[in-house]
């Protein structure tokens, strides 16, 4: 009988990230990438003339090219110090984004005609309007308002209106202003608003301010976002102040009903005029991103009909728009709040591995026309391209864009390719294009799970269930054993001896197909393991530093939603383009889409319930976050030498004594096994499945691997890279004086947070923030509690609060502690007598799910807190609150640290200073200010009385207050009372020694 001859391509290869050299120093790029990276990030704290930089840069590139004429063994050295000075180069050369300085000097909140061009229009929305002055409280909105339509445009300035002494005239200036325009409430009888489209010409007369930023340690700057995509400075305009420029008043028609544009194609037609400006460009291809993403939200109405689990609901329409197209408009922190705690936000929005996913789609539907390989890589990276441009051109989905065409061109001109040197060749033209990018938490994160993937995950994985993985191919033949390291073929063995008792108890397809096929999804899903651990390890650094988390069950969720993620993405597209083509027909294709979706969505709520899944952690120190650099370093060489260790030891060469022959020792027709010819050889020695449950742990020691046999290196990589990430969530000192008591004025805009810390490390936090400033705050995209209050808790290195005070019930004091008790699980709430009130009843309830004892604290309470004592002035045993919450349901602290104290006041007005004028032990060292510095507070008797040194007023800039009034300004000045004010000076801190005081602002500007 004939023996079927073995050929190479019958050997079933080893998947290579690698390529055959596959130690860490045979990755040049990815070596001048770190290194580049790392003068980029040096240039953080040295700074030198660009000039001398660019003079050094000549005379290295000279000794480089003498050392490698001359000293080749030491050429690396120069051309490490190369690479360096061009990244600081690079970094110190880049312009940095600024205001157009005309357009911010005339910014300045008097309302001008200014005139532009439209270069970027978002939908027209809903949203809520803020509350009224807590002054009126009569016209104070019902806890549920209208939505009021509104629409966000980008206008490119051609001319402001200029105003001197003698003239008034439109002047020439240059420069972008974000409008926010708004319609009246919905009137049901009249029609739909109609938007403003890119390329329109409008004159508005609008009050041209900055943006407004919370000058806090640690807090985004919303000046800084703004900047970057160059907007100077912001307004909010209603309808009736805009004007087509050339035509009669543009006066939209009052209505909440969405907006759909005209199909897409025509779209198209009006874009070639527009070609030769980039940023009507960008805003045309924005419109089609929205066109689409309303088709989306349309589907809930067309699938009315089907059962819950096959209906897309409005949220899920929401989701999926931003998960398909990149439109976050719609996008809710209500439904971003369960991604955010498992970590598995990025799956919600278009990220690098979305558009993966569609140049996966794509090259895979070429090969399955059996397009070339040319023509088919360039279609896949154009239509990879179309798709990136048409969800926003975001800068992850640019990273991941230039990741995919590296490596599809790679693979058209190589045959091994290194991942390592890829991603230093895309991490060298990113830097080199923004160096500043480098500093971008995204930027960071995308490169650091690309890095850990083909840096640890990659060799580890070769050097162990790859091989394995391989091995699993081709089982009846066993010419291929032969040509394998001695483990694989014993493995193969074992599999074959259980394929054929499995085929003699049942069938041989399930003994030769479903028996390796169900092997090689256990191995598969082994690797989809390896690869989700490491990564999440390698992030550890990254959403401690940006978003102050640690998601213990990240894993778990990852592990489940991105399978769940490579089917439902595809179905998901051609949704999408049956709505765009013929909408009848997407409503097959959403069901399942709703199905996934709903299994998805469920799978986050159910981990996201669990509480301890979401750690909330301050941000590494500098010390911490290099160590983990170093350590994921180590774990990067350690990986590489598991897998040169391997390959020293003949993994996947033939064993001894076996001949290269394609044979096996003994000879006999050995070319297949399960068919009819050969089995005669092999029934002796099939053993029964009884025997194999008894010898089993023989039978799969080759598979095991023990710890005896797994290299030493490989242990190292894992130690080095779980080390690195215990090392990022290691506690570290909160940074506090350790003689004197810290008091910090929160900037919280129009609203009260204070911060204060004992010498001795105990914190208490007084007031959350919010908005509005009556009983009720509209919903928020944006939370005081999560996005400034906590960040500066989290900026002092605080995990973890002993007490948090609410002086009263109006939002722009509780707004943000619901945040606040979710971030820090403080050990108390202290509380004063407040109306049973829907916000505060919801925080009482917030703060007994978390297992946090209130105490309701009345005047006369006295209390021990760490090194110093608070005495508690308001309100009174007597005091009885009304039906909604006021000012003068305010709790007033008084807390003493040896002879300096700090008085606390909240909002308390008249009626209640002049009731604390009958007690003693007013007399403080600092004053917070009352209501803000309002009129109806601090009044000349009860200031008298305080006789403070200091003062600090918490307000917003250009509040709609007018606080701080000039009364009480003038009142403090007659007193001689150094204030500070947070709308000027930003956060204000106060360190009380016993004996003086010592106040430090942010911003370095203070008027005594």
């Amino acid at each position: 009988m004939q023996v079927q001859p073995t050929t190479s391509a019958q050997i079933p290869a080893t998947p290579s990230f690698a390529g055959p050299s596959a130690g860490i120093a045979s990755v040049p790029l990815f070596h001048a990438a770190w290194l580049f990276a790392a003068g980029v990030a040096a240039t953080n704290w040295i700074w030198l003339r660009p000039s001398l930089v660019l003079f050094a840069l000549a005379l290295i590139a000279a000794l480089c090219v003498l050392a490698a004429l001359r000293a080749q063994r030491i050429a690396w050295l120069p051309v490490a110090v190369l690479w360096l000075l061009l990244g600081a180069w690079c970094a110190w050369i880049e312009p940095h984004p600024s205001p157009a300085p005309a357009l911010a000097a005339l910014s300045n909140g008097l309302l001008r005609n200014v005139e532009g061009t439209i270069v970027d229009a978002g939908p027209v929305r809903g949203e809520i309007e803020q509350n009224l002055p807590d002054e009126n409280p009569a016209q104070s909105p019902s806890p549920d308002p209208a939505q009021r339509p509104t629409q966000r445009i980008d206008l490119r300035l051609s001319t402001i209106e200029t105003v001197t002494d003698t003239t008034d005239s439109q002047s020439p200036v240059s420069g972008n202003v974000r409008l926010t325009i708004r319609w009246p409430a919905p009137d049901p009888n009249q029609p739909a608003p109609q938007p403003f489209q890119c390329g329109d010409s409008i004159r508005a007369v609008a009050r041209l301010l900055q943006p407004e930023i919370y000058r806090d340690p640690g807090v985004w700057s919303r000046e800084d976002y703004l900047l970057s995509q160059g907007i100077t400075s912001t307004a909010t305009v209603n309808i009736d102040r805009i004007e087509m420029s050339g035509s009669p008043s543009f006066l939209a028609q009052q209505s909440s009903a969405p907006f759909i544009p005209h199909p897409l194609w025509n779209e198209w037609e009006e874009i070639p005029p527009a070609l030769r400006d980039p940023q009507l460009l960008s805003c045309r291809i924005s419109s089609l991103q929205h066109a689409a993403s309303s088709r989306i939200l349309a589907l809930p109405a067309a699938m009315q009909g089907l059962p819950a689990p096959l209906r897309i609901t409005p949220d899920d329409a929401i989701m999926l728009a931003a998960m398909v197209t990149g439109d976050r408009t719609y996008l809710t922190h209500s439904l971003r709040v369960g991604f955010e705690r498992t970590g598995s936000f990025h799956l919600l929005v278009v990220s690098g591995f979305h558009l993966a996913i569609v140049a996966g789609c794509i090259f895979w539907l070429a090969g399955r026309l059996r397009l070339p390989r040319i023509p088919a890589t360039f279609l896949t990276i154009l239509a990879s391209f179309a798709y990136a441009l048409f969800t926003g051109f975001a800068t992850p989905v640019q990273r991941s864009l230039l990741m995919v065409t590296l490596y599809l061109l790679g693979r058209l001109l190589y045959r091994d390719r290194s991942a390592l040197n890829t991603i230093g060749f895309a991490a060298l033209c990113l830097l080199a294009v923004s160096p500043r990018s480098l500093f971008d938490g995204s930027f960071q994160m995308t490169l650091l799970a690309v890095v850990a993937i083909a840096g640890v995950a990659a060799p580890l994985l070769q050097s162990t269930v790859q091989p394995f993985l391989a091995a699993t191919r081709d089982l009846r033949l066993i010419a291929i054993d032969n040509k394998l390291a001695p483990h694989l073929a014993q493995f193969r063995v074992t599999l074959r001896l259980f394929a054929s008792a499995l085929q003699h108890a049942a069938s041989p397809s399930i003994a030769w197909r479903l028996f390796p096929a169900s092997i090689r999804f256990l191995l598969g899903f082994i690797e989809l393991l390896v690869v989700s651990l490491v990564v999440e390890l390698a992030m550890t650094l990254p959403m401690a530093l940006y978003f102050h988390r640690i998601t213990l069950l990240a894993l778990p969720v990852n592990l489940c939603i991105f399978p769940l993620l490579l089917i439902l993405m595809p179905f998901a597209l051609i949704t999408l383009l049956a709505l765009l083509i013929w909408p009848a027909a997407a409503v097959a294709p959403a069901a399942f889409v709703a199905l996934l979706l709903h299994i998805g969505v469920g799978l986050v709520h159910l981990f996201g319930s669990f509480a301890f899944g979401d750690l909330r952690i301050p941000a590494p120190l500098l010390v911490q976050s290099a160590t983990f650099v170093v350590l994921l370093a180590v774990s990067i060489v350690f990986a590489h030498r598991s897998l040169a260790s391997n390959s020293t030891q003949g993994v996947g060469a033939p064993g001894p004594g076996s001949p290269q022959t394609g044979l096996r020792p003994g000879g006999g027709d050995t070319s297949r096994l399960g068919t009819g010819e050969g089995q005669s050889h092999l029934r002796p020695i099939a053993p029964s499945i009884s025997r194999f449950f008894r010898n089993g742990w023989e039978a799969l020691r080759p598979f095991s691997l023990g710890a005896s046999r797994i290299p030493w290196p490989r242990q190292l990589a894992w130690l080095a890279l779980i080390l690195a990430a215990i090392t990022v969530v290691l506690p570290h000192p909160i940074d506090h004086p350790h003689n004197a008591l810290l008091v910090e004025a929160i900037d919280v805009g129009q609203g009260d947070s204070i911060l204060l810390i004992t010498p001795d490390g105990k914190t208490l936090l007084v007031d959350g923030g919010g908005f509005g400033g009556g009983p009720h705050q509209a919903p928020q995209d944006f939370d005081i509690g999560e996005e400034v209050v906590s960040e500066v808790l989290w900026s002092r290195g605080i995990r973890h609060l002993d007490a948090v005070a609410l002086t009263h019930a109006h939002s722009d004091h509780m707004g943000g502690l619901p945040a606040v008790l979710r971030n820090f699980h403080p050990g108390e709430l202290w509380v004063g007598n407040n109306p049973r009130y829907g916000p505060y009843e919801e925080l009482l309830n917030e703060a007994a799910s978390l297992h946090v004892r209130v105490r309701a604290l009345r005047a006369g309470d006295a209390l021990a807190f760490g090194a110093t004592q608070i005495a508690v002035l308001a309100p009174f045993a007597r005091y009885q609150p009304g039906p909604v919450p006021s000012n003068n349901d305010s709790l007033v602290l008084h807390m003493a640290y040896g002879a300096t104290s700090v008085m606390l006041e909240g909002d308390a007005e008249s009626p209640t200073e002049n009731a604390m004028l009958a007690e003693s032990g007013l007399q403080s060292t600092l004053l917070k200010v009352g209501h803000h510095g309002s009129i109806t507070s601090t009044r000349p008797a009860f200031l008298a009385r305080v006789a403070p040194q200091w003062a600090v007023i918490s307000c917003g800039l250009r509040n709609r207050y007018g606080h701080p009034r000039p009364e009480v300004l003038q009142e403090l000045e007659s007193a001689h009372i150094h204030t500070f004010s947070t709308d000027l000076n930003g956060a204000v801190t106060f360190y009380l020694d016993g004996k003086t005081i010592a106040p430090h602002s942010i911003s370095g500007e203070f008027n005594p």
